[in-house]
């Protein structure tokens, strides 16, 4: 058992805001003064590689490292501990009665006792879902310790000099397999009750905390899984090149941003990340143990999207019939740029639109340079009769001048 100092103070919430236009998730800004800073994260140098840890006590729950851990064009190599000990605090919450009846200050209440676990300063919580994967093709329990970079563990880079923007989507567990209970993963197949519990790191990716028989039970049943999710914020220094003066902005990932003055938030509140020297790091970096990874179990990925997708589905945004009738009529024009990510994002959403929409960039000679990879993207829509009888019709309308689309029409059919 992790022996930990016990000092719960209230939890200061700042703001909430539901989902909407702005927000892709309802959440809440906090303000923690006082808490123990068991749960943190730390960043260590060792044998010229730097990674960030997440720790609890002196355990290692998650690590995301790479040879430059802040170079945002290099995928992070993940491994989790696979050995939380839950603390009492990890008991006194009540994520199994959360819900959508339930107001965002009260889920932030209730779970309090973890967020007192962390150190002082300003936080976001958000109620989201969760892919149960890690993006990469691996089961949230099942997340090889390889040094391996996966996709989707920093900002996604989409080139042309544009990223993707820093949102939770996946999670990789840090419990041990061994201490998963079947009845009570039946249980939640049953009843899809609660939140789990995790925490953002970069990029798509977050250490699942508290819920891995959620997460197992959201797999079976190729669900998301509803989680509340803790995002530490950073202090950012904007100047004004006009009067020379400095603004102190909070910042939570790469979209949610909060003026100090205006929100009377105390930038001296937010710490340095905690650094330890070489010596330390060694310890840190190999205190990881690898995880059986249960092959079978895996398999379940399979029906999850990949962080490729799940970067062309935010880059693609909301997609209403509103907006499939404006982009129909020409009256909002997609850039070539991002043509093959709004027809990827589509075929995931399994949206009723694709064909229609589909047809009309295809032949819209403004696109005309993306043909072969929306095509390619497009013919991930489930095969029936009426798209095989259109792709002929296709494939024989431009063979002549596309002869590469017979292939992958062919391969389809």
């Amino acid at each position: 058992m992790i022996k930990l100092q016990r000092k719960q103070e209230p939890i200061k919430i700042i703001e909430v805001w539901n989902q909407d236009t702005e927000h892709y998730a309802q959440g809440a800004l906090v303000e923690i003064a006082s808490g123990t800073g068991a749960l943190r994260e730390v960043y260590g140098e060792c044998d010229n590689v730097t990674f960030i840890t997440l720790m609890l006590g002196n355990q290692s729950l998650f690590q995301l490292q790479g040879d430059e851990y802040f170079c945002p064009t290099c995928d992070k190599i993940i491994k989790s501990g696979y050995g939380l000990t839950h603390t009492p605090e990890f008991m006194k919450t009540n994520l199994n009665e959360m819900d959508s009846t339930l107001s965002m200050s009260d889920m932030v209440q209730g779970i309090s006792p973890i967020l007192g676990l962390l150190k002082k300063g300003y936080y976001v919580i958000l109620d989201t879902k969760l892919y149960p994967t890690d993006g990469n093709g691996h089961l949230f329990c099942c997340v090889p310790n390889a040094e391996e970079y996966a996709v989707g563990s920093c900002p996604y880079y989409y080139g042309g000099n544009r990223w993707g923007h820093c949102r939770p989507h996946f999670t990789v567990g840090t419990e041990p397999n061994g201490i998963i209970e079947e009845s009570r993963v039946e249980y939640y197949q049953k009843h899809n009750i609660g939140r789990a519990l995790a925490y953002h790191m970069d990029g798509y990716m977050t250490a699942l905390l508290d819920g891995h028989h959620k997460a197992l039970a959201a797999a079976r049943n190729q669900d998301m899984l509803n989680a509340l999710v803790i995002m530490p914020c950073h202090l950012e220094m904007y100047r004004h090149y006009e009067d020379a003066g400095v603004v102190w902005k909070i910042q939570a990932s790469d979209e949610l941003i909060w003026n100090c003055e205006e929100y009377g938030l105390r930038p001296e509140l937010i710490e340095p990340t905690e650094q330890l020297d070489k010596s330390e790091s060694a310890i840190v970096k190999y205190s990881f143990v690898s995880e059986y990874v249960d092959e079978k179990m895996n398999m379940l990925a399979n029906g999850y999207p990949s962080a490729d997708v799940v970067a062309a589905m935010d880059l693609a945004g909301g997609i209403t019939e509103e907006r499939i009738e404006k982009i129909l009529q020409g009256k909002e024009i997609i850039s070539e740029d991002d043509v093959v990510y709004m027809i990827q994002a589509m075929v995931v959403k399994q949206d009723d639109n694709i064909l229609r929409v589909f047809d009309y960039l295809f032949r819209n000679a403004e696109y005309a340079r993306q043909r072969y990879p929306m095509l390619k993207a497009f013919l991930e829509v489930p095969k029936t009769e009426g798209m095989v009888s259109y792709l002929i019709e296709l494939m024989v309308e431009y063979e002549e001048d596309y002869p590469d689309f017979k292939d992958l029409i062919l391969d389809y059919i």
